[in-house]
């Protein structure tokens, strides 16, 4: 039997063997199973959401400004912006990612920065998360699928409470936090947005937390080693690079933090 006809068989049988495996996957269990993923993320994205909602009122009018801005790093990286944006009136200076696409800013976060390029670089970080898949492989590995699929069948206020808690903290091992640094400087540079900006913002609330020894920064405090992150980014930046553009312009700016010092009186 020539070379050829050999090859020839074993080009078959792998074939064969190939359609046969695919013929006894039960592909409407495993549809059911993602369908089924879906929905819990879903609806404990609403139920986490609802739950931060009782301890802040939601400012809806700093929405378009960053609306504005993840849209430009989404259609700079060919993202596609399923991303559902919150503002809450809060002292605490956090950002944070929930189940369902969902992205959390407190209002002291946006005030705090000097401009918007700096919570830009917040905004691709929490991006970063998402879009890796963290936010749900984190609350898996914390608290088990059957404990969330508990939870939100039920009326577990105490077990929402500690996933809330956990996302709003310290949710993520160092390697994601890394990751998402990484990826998030990426998403800037490419939406021409200065990543420097978000450094610099990380340095600036280091300091102030060491300086006053507020707990409020929590933003920076559950983010493992400000200084260091600060540094390993900024011998990622491209030096060479000078062609940037503020995420946002000047007017826009302007305008959500006068929205949002409105909302303080």
């Amino acid at each position: 039997m020539s070379k050829a006809i050999v090859q020839g068989f074993i080009v078959l049988a792998t074939f064969a063997i190939a359609i046969f495996c695919l013929t006894q996957i039960n592909w409407m269990k495993m549809l059911h199973v993602e369908s089924s993923l879906q929905k819990l993320e879903e609806s404990l994205g609403d139920r986490v959401f609802n739950s931060l909602r009782l301890d802040a009122d939601e400012i809806h009018g700093a929405n378009g400004a960053l609306d504005s801005m993840l849209h430009k790093l989404c259609e700079a990286n060919n993202l596609e912006n399923t991303i559902e944006l919150h503002v809450l009136h809060s002292d605490e200076v956090n950002a944070f990612a929930l189940p369902g696409n969902k992205m959390v800013f407190y209002s002291a976060l946006i005030t705090e920065a000097d401009n918007a390029d700096e919570v830009a670089g917040v905004m691709a970080h929490e991006l970063a998360h998402i879009k890796q898949n963290h936010v749900m492989k984190s609350l898996v590995q914390q608290f088990g699928l059957q404990f969330l699929f508990s939870a939100v069948s039920g009326n577990a206020a105490e077990a929402f409470s500690s996933v809330t808690q956990f996302l709003s903290t310290n949710a993520f091992s160092r390697d994601m936090e890394k990751e998402a640094d990484l990826i998030g400087l990426a998403y800037l540079e490419k939406a021409k947005v200065n990543p420097a900006a978000f450094v610099n913002f990380m340095v600036k609330l280091d300091s102030i937390q060491k300086e006053e020894g507020l707990s409020l920064y929590s933003w920076l405090s559950t983010h493992p080693d400000g200084i260091d992150r600060s540094e390993y980014l900024s011998e990622k930046i491209n030096p060479d690079k000078s062609h940037y553009e503020s995420i946002i312009s000047e007017e826009t700016w302007s305008d959500m933090i006068a929205r949002l010092n409105e909302f303080e009186k």
